[in-house]
């Protein structure tokens, strides 16, 4: 009883800490709720003193402009509230202005350096750092698959034997794909970043990963205490980089491959 009555307690802690965030981020936004986003954008200095609450729901509101329907809970119930919010089941990113664009691009930049590990849509703002297994932690299964085809679809790879992970991609505002089949190379620091998360994934599923498994759905144990850090030393970088060196092209060959056979299938959960 003692124990479950503990388990109650944090639960309802948790919940009032959610709530609080959410209830600061909607304060924090009600200044910019008349800001016509079409024609001015928010720079990185304006979004550093936001909490990834307020950053979360302020990509809700640029995209709820324009009626764009969330699957993410605490932004769908956000907009919810807002008068102005009417949504679009045909929204599409070409409604996107520059400014828009480029206010979500710093809105992520900003999550992204915030984020206690690599989550997905983070990897385009961190591809010249080398990634340890500490920046990558642990994550769920549909995770583990949109962060390694991310990794291809930042270069505009293409994922035609999986539909549902093109859809994915097609979704984000940022994803400029290649049908023509004109794919750029991974450089080497983006080789060895889909390396070292494919063996993230295989310690944590305790078994070799193959091209188009579907992973382990269990969910992170735990997380790192720190973000990914470029902070490498250029030494530390030349070395890791040149034990792989020799193998860089046939592994290249092989990402690209792993793009054609799709490494995802489901992608409700992972918004951006």
């Amino acid at each position: 009883m003692a124990l479950q009555a503990t388990r109650i307690r944090r639960t309802l802690i948790a919940v009032a800490v959610l709530c609080a965030g959410t209830a600061r981020g909607e304060e924090t936004l009600d200044r910019w709720q008349d800001l016509d986003f079409t024609r001015r954008g928010l720079t990185l200095e304006e979004l550093e003193s936001l909490t990834l609450t307020e950053l979360k729901l302020l990509r809700g509101l640029v995209f709820g402009r324009h009626g764009r329907i969330f699957k993410d809970p605490e932004i769908r119930e956000w907009l919810q509230t807002r008068s102005w919010y009417v949504t679009n089941p045909g929204f599409g990113n070409e409604e996107l202005s520059d400014e828009e664009s480029s206010t979500l691009y710093a809105n992520r930049a900003t999550e992204a350096r915030r984020h206690a590990r690599v989550e997905p849509g983070d990897l385009r703002f961190i591809a010249s750092c080398l990634l340890t297994d500490r920046d990558v932690g642990e994550h769920p299964a549909e995770e583990w698959r949109i962060l390694r085809g991310e990794a291809l679809a930042i270069p505009h790879a293409v994922f035609p034997a999986n539909p549902v992970l093109q859809a994915y991609f097609d979704e984000r505002y940022w994803y400029q794909p290649e049908w023509d089949g004109t794919v750029s190379a991974l450089s080497p620091v983006e080789l060895e970043n889909l390396a070292t998360i494919r063996q993230a994934q295989e310690r944590q599923v305790g078994h070799l990963v193959l091209l188009g498994e579907m992973g382990d759905p269990r969910r992170p144990t735990s997380a790192p205490s720190r973000g990914p850090s470029c902070r490498q030393s250029s030494s530390s970088l030349a070395d890791r980089l040149a034990l792989r060196s020799a193998s860089a092209a046939r592994r290249n060959l092989v990402a690209l491959r792993e793009a054609a056979a799709g490494v995802a299938s489901r992608h409700d959960a992972v918004e951006g």
